[in-house]
């Protein structure tokens, strides 16, 4: 420890410090480069909600960096928002003192936990978090760490053991780098002990009651035990508890249990033991209205101990759960007045078969086609039934569903309240449900997210992406919080002729009883009005207000600085850190939100103050301390309505502004669309309407002939037959040149060799591990099933291009374990979980459209151990053409779950050609300027259709393009890896097998631009 090392709070004279301090932390975060100031920090704070902030203080260097705040996502619970210490101060032992600090704070405020997330590949920083009191849970989609060393310390039992020992300094916990955990049937418990002389403490917490079970003394030994933690509402069952008494002398016992929620338990005792004694006692657990978060705190069986006069709580976590799971799946929009179809997605909870009867309640708006259904499950069995209903209007149905279910002469009933919203593409409505408060405008929504009680806002328009504006928890201040997360806001609605409105009321305690009151008005065409109001009632002093935003960042732009300033979202840093908020001039933003044309856009007024929060913007108001009420001008948000930066700046600024027209655009085809020849092909040309005079033609490729065409105005496509080819090489193009009125527009189209050699496959042993191989003479992929599913290694013309860990898991970067290479997975799972499921290796040969017959390696994953995954079977498929220098990569997912479901795949590709500081990658940004990221250091792009790598010291480069129809691709470099990655989404049915569609690797000498591939792009494959 630095001896004169100083933990403070923040203030604003440090910001320029600790800007300094985030910039020369670049190795701590895996290279990330960051651009703070002095006013992006200043900016930053005073927007964002938090409890604390410490600062590490060293010879008048901010060296470290803890922020506390309010945990949205569970109840009694803070969070370590971000901590940091400077890379050249690791091991010194700051990180400790901050979190202690922020532990003790926690302690002293009465709050029993702290959590904080990290990524899986912080193995270093893991050893501190434990000794600190963390468990790290084993979750697929984070790295998340929960500490419950502040209510330890606050219980009555405990305090005068804790007088005597220190809780960090003499803790003989175990600390192991892995998640935390053992597990007991359906339980799983965290423990901590603590020794130190004949002193001894040893404790379970259930993980997901977060409550102490068992606590074992050098004096006695008392637990809780309870044999499934999934129970069925209605009905009672035991509870356990077992008493140890080591000390020969009489120990004093008093129990009171404690109904909590849905849980009834009434037992009291007092009584005395000697050696042992074991109660075995019932609870009874009530109805419950809706599914328990697995995610989130369990409710707790719960007694209070007094032993000899002191107390603790013993509690065990249930997930109390309905006889059968029972939700509707229907689509997005619907119609009115005819058959639309749903889908009862039925799970048996019970592991006993069962008989069951369920009615379906009609309405005068809503019917249903089957509204009785009668079938048998076996036990834990899932299935999709599919159903029709019909409706007059755009509404809510909510009805009891009327459910008996026998179990041999065992007959249980109950009604289930279900509900949905049918929504058509023209009504409006307003929808109150358990989960959330939403205003509906055809095809437009805002919805309050009320589950889990997180209260923050989305504007969206319910297509498959949904993509709009995200409004997370909004905040009074100063200091800005969270108290809104936990609260239910009222909510009113009414409709007008064109729109629908909605007025949402927060009311504070931490700012005596003032009301944020906010505004909507929706419209059908994609505009959303808001307006803020403030009543500080009883408060007195100024007050602010920060309506934080957030919207997908494709491509952003401001009138900033004098002119229109674009970012596109496919710049390798931080957006929010390259801006600087104070110069922009003109009250509006726009974003492209999709690949689709589709924009966003925002216009504010003078009230209001755009800045950046954290990852995100905020819209802030200030309420003056002479003012008791305020509402504000309207704030404008638009989504799919405008379409180009002259619209939104004509509606901000109120005056004309010089229009920018569109382009014409004109669309090619070589070989009917195959994009891998052998002989002579044609080529069509096929010309927008717009295109008045359709000009000349030039068609040439250094593998055919010169080819010169003029096109009459009225034809709008054309075939030219047989272009003849002279020389093929691996990567070809062809270039089609359209000369109008002396002006040339340049187009090539991309085509292959194909080859009548045959792929060789073939299997070897290695170091005791079978490898599978596949070559076409130019590219050779293997893997390995004694590794990972995974393709390890990607050699073309004998030279290696992935990066891959084989033949040895480990750890690496952000990943634990790694072991990198080429692989699908589904969305969120660890590699850890795939590699506890079984995967079948085998070569693999499939037919696209155009009958290319590809040859090469599947990888098979069928999910059985997994809960949430069971079911899913996933096959990677890599494959070969002969002799072409392209790879083609895709999966087949099958659905054994028993539910109709939407499927989520990640391809992840990590390569490397030579040393990680020698390999970059690649691309052409929306504004047309070519983008290099080296090797080395952290930067991440988005968006883009193609993406080339290479290495300084190679002459080919590998191309990676995105399958079609497909989220974004993101490209990735850090200190230590190369990573790019895209995702595919789709629904599947029950029993459906889907081949989803092709991404490709291209190697190639050539330039390849991203429009030259389409004919690539559009290929799709079969089974044979």
């Amino acid at each position: 420890m630095l001896e004169t090392l100083q933990i403070r709070e923040y203030e604003k004279k440090y910001a320029a410090k600790v800007a300094e301090m985030w910039n020369k932390s670049t190795e701590g975060w895996q290279g990330e480069v960051l651009h703070e100031t002095e006013q992006s920090v200043l900016s930053s704070e005073e927007s964002s909600a938090y409890l604390k902030l410490w600062l590490a203080i060293y010879q008048n260097e901010i060296i470290g960096y803890c922020k506390l705040s309010e945990y949205e996502e569970d109840k009694d619970t803070w969070y370590i928002d971000l901590l940091n210490v400077r890379p050249d101060f690791h091991g010194k032992k700051i990180g400790k003192k901050l979190l202690l600090t922020a532990l003790q704070y926690s302690q002293e405020q009465g709050i029993p936990r702290v959590d904080l997330h990290t990524w899986d590949g912080n193995l270093k920083a893991v050893p501190l978090y434990k000794k600190c009191g963390y468990f790290w849970i084993n979750y697929d989609r984070s790295t998340h760490l929960v500490n419950l060393i502040p209510k330890v310390l606050q219980i009555d039992l405990f305090s005068n053991f804790f007088k005597k020992v220190d809780w960090y300094q003499d803790s003989i916990r175990k600390i192991e780098v892995k998640p935390d955990g053992i597990k007991d049937g359906e339980f799983e418990y965290w423990t901590y002990s603590w020794k130190k002389n004949n002193d001894f403490l040893e404790i379970d917490f259930c993980r997901r009651g977060k409550g102490i079970r068992r606590i074992e003394t050098q004096d006695y030994k008392i637990t809780a035990t309870i044999e499934k933690r999934k129970l069925i509402f209605g009905k009672k069952y035991k509870i356990k508890y077992e008493i140890e008494n080591k000390t020969g002398e009489k120990l004093a016992i008093e129990i009171a249990s404690k109904n909590i929620d849905m849980i009834k338990f009434d037992y009291q005792n007092s009584f005395e033991v000697l050696d042992t004694k074991a109660i075995e006692t019932e609870f009874f657990i009530d109805k419950i209205d809706d599914v328990i978060n697995e995610e989130r705190t369990q409710p707790n069986v719960t007694s209070e101990f007094k032993i000899n006069g002191k107390s603790v709580l013993l509690e065990v976590g249930i997930s109390p759960q309905f006889p059968i799971k029972l939700k509707i799946q229907k689509n997005d929009f619907l119609f009115k007045n005819i058959e639309n179809e749903c889908w009862f997605l039925i799970e048996n909870m019970s592991d006993k078969n069962i008989d069951l009867e369920l009615k379906i309640a009609s309405d005068g708006n809503f019917s249903f086609k089957n509204d009785q259904i009668k079938l048998n499950l076996k036990g834990n069995e899932k299935t999709t039934l599919k159903n029709y209903f019909t409706f007059n209007k755009a509404d809510k149905y909510q009805k009891e569903a009327e459910i008996k279910i026998q179990n041999g002469g065992n007959v249980f009933t109950y009604s289930r309240d279900i509900e949905f919203f049918a929504r058509t593409i023209t009504d409006k409505t307003a929808v109150l449900n358990r989960e959330n408060y939403s205003i509906i405008n055809g095809r437009y929504y805002l919805v309050l997210m009320r589950k889990n009680n997180k209260n923050a806002m989305f504007f969206g328009n319910g297509s498959e992406d949904d993509k709009g504006f995200y409004f997370p928890l909004p905040s009074l201040g100063k200091p800005f919080n969270s108290e809104f997360a936990q609260k239910t806001p009222k909510f009113i609605s009414s409709q007008n002729e064109n729109s629908i409105t909605a007025k949402i009321i927060f009311t504070s305690e931490k700012f005596a009883q003032a009301e944020l009151i906010y505004h909507f008005e929706l419209f059908q065409n994609g505009i959303l009005k808001m307006k803020v109001e403030v009543d500080k009632k009883n408060w007195k002093d100024d007050l602010e207000v920060a309506t934080y935003v957030w919207y997908p960042k494709k491509r952003t732009t401001f009138f900033i600085d004098g002119k229109i300033v674009e970012i596109p979202y496919d710049n390798p840093n931080n957006e929010n850190s390259l801006w600087d908020y104070d110069k922009i001039e003109e009250n509006w933003l726009m974003t492209k939100n999709s690949d689709d044309g589709s924009n966003l856009a925002i216009i504010w007024n003078d009230d209001f103050k755009f800045a950046k929060a954290d990852w995100k913007n905020v819209l802030k108001l200030n309420i003056p301390e002479n003012t008791d009420k305020f509402i504000s001008k309207e704030v404008t948000f638009f989504l799919d309505t405008i379409s180009n930066i002259t619209e939104i700046r004509t509606l901000a600024t109120k005056k004309k502004v010089e229009n920018i027209p569109p382009k014409p655009f004109t669309e090619y085809l070589i070989n009917e669309g195959n994009p891998f020849v052998q002989d002579n092909f044609d080529v069509n040309i096929r010309c927008n309407a717009e295109n008045k005079k359709r000009g000349k033609f030039i068609i040439s490729s250094k593998s055919s002939k010169e080819k010169i065409l003029e096109i009459p105005n009225e034809v709008k496509e054309i075939k030219i037959p047989n272009i003849e080819l002279t020389k093929l090489d691996e990567v070809n193009l062809l270039n089609i040149i359209n000369v109008d009125k002396g002006v040339s527009k340049t187009s090539s189209l991309v085509f292959f060799q194909k080859g009548n050699e045959k792929i060789k496959l073939h299997k070897r042993n290695l170091d005791n591990k079978e490898i599978l191989s596949a070559s076409n003479n130019l590219i050779e992929i293997s893997a390995s099933k004694d590794f990972a599913p995974t393709i390890f290694s990607m050699k073309f013309k004998g030279k290696e291009w992935l990066d891959s860990s084989f033949p040895e898991l480990g750890p690496k970067s952000w990943w634990n374990p790694w072991g990198g290479g080429i692989f699908f997975k589904y969305s969120a799972l660890r590699l850890q979980t795939i590699l506890e499921e079984e995967s079948k290796f085998d070569f693999a040969a499939m037919t696209d459209q155009f009958g290319n017959n590809w040859e090469g390696i599947s990888i098979r994953t069928e999910y059985r151990k997994n809960e949430k995954m069971r079911g899913r079977i996933i096959t990677q498929y890599f494959l070969l053409l002969p002799n072409s220098p392209v790879i083609a990569k895709f999966v087949i997912t099958k659905n054994n779950t028993g539910f109709r479901s939407k499927f989520r795949v990640i391809n992840m590709n990590f390569l490397k050609a030579d040393q990680v500081e020698n390999t970059y990658y690649e691309f052409v940004n929306k504004n047309m300027e070519n983008i290099r990221v080296q090797g080395g250091i952290s930067e991440i792009s988005y968006g883009r259709k193609l993406a080339k790598f290479g290495g300084l010291n190679r002459n080919e480069r590998l191309y990676f393009t995105k399958p079609l129809m497909t989220d974004f691709v993101n490209l990735g470099a850090n200190a230590e890896t190369i990573l790019a990655n895209n995702s595919q989404k789709e629904f599947v049915e029950n029993k459906e097998e889907k081949i989803f569609k092709p991404g490709f690797i291209i190697f190639s000498k050539k330039d390849i631009d991203k429009n030259s591939l389409k004919m690539l792009l559009h290929l799709e494959f079969k089974k044979n």
